[in-house]
C-alpha cells in the first residue's frame, strides 16, 4: 500500500501531492498512492507532470528525467509518445500537462508572472484528440 492511501485511510487530509509518479511516462501509482485520488473524499494533484524535464523537452540530446540525464529507453519511450502526438498534432508539453489535468496549480496566484501564466494556460488548453486503446 502506498504513502497516501495509508495517509488517507489514517487521516481526515482531503488531498495529496503526488510528486511526478503520475504522468505520461509513469502511472505507477495507479496501482498504490493514487487509489486515494479516486474517491469522492480525496483529490490527487499532481506534481512534475514534465517528469523535471523531458516531457516538455522532447527526446533530445541533454533531455532530463528524474533529475538525471535520461536513459536510452526513457528516450524511446518518449520518443513514442512524441510520434503519437505529431499524429494528432499535439505539443507533447500540452499532452503532459492535459494528462494528469492540474488546472488550478496552473492558476496559483504565485506564479512568477502574467506571462508564464498565460504559457501554462495556453499548453493546458490546447485541444488533445480523444486516442482509443492509448494508455
Amino acid at each position: 500500500m502506498g504513502t497516501c492511501q495509508k495517509l488517507a485511510e489514517a487521516s481526515d487530509l482531503d488531498c495529496f501531492l503526488l510528486a511526478g509518479r503520475y504522468t505520461l511516462l509513469e502511472q505507477e501509482s495507479l496501482q498504490t498512492s493514487c487509489r486515494c485520488a479516486l474517491t469522492a473524499r480525496h483529490r490527487h494533484l499532481p506534481g512534475r507532470p514534465y517528469n523535471t524535464g523531458i516531457l516538455a523537452t522532447g527526446a533530445v540530446p541533454g533531455a532530463y528525467y528524474n533529475y538525471a540525464p535520461a536513459k536510452p529507453d526513457i528516450l524511446e519511450r518518449v520518443r513514442k509518445i512524441e510520434a503519437v502526438c505529431q499524429r494528432h498534432k499535439v505539443a507533447l508539453a500540452s499532452a503532459a500537462l492535459a494528462f494528469p489535468r492540474p488546472r488550478r496549480l496552473l492558476r496559483h496566484p504565485r506564479a512568477k508572472s502574467a506571462a508564464e501564466v498565460k504559457r501554462n494556460i495556453a499548453t493546458i488548453e490546447a485541444p488533445i484528440p480523444r486516442i482509443s486503446g492509448v494508455n
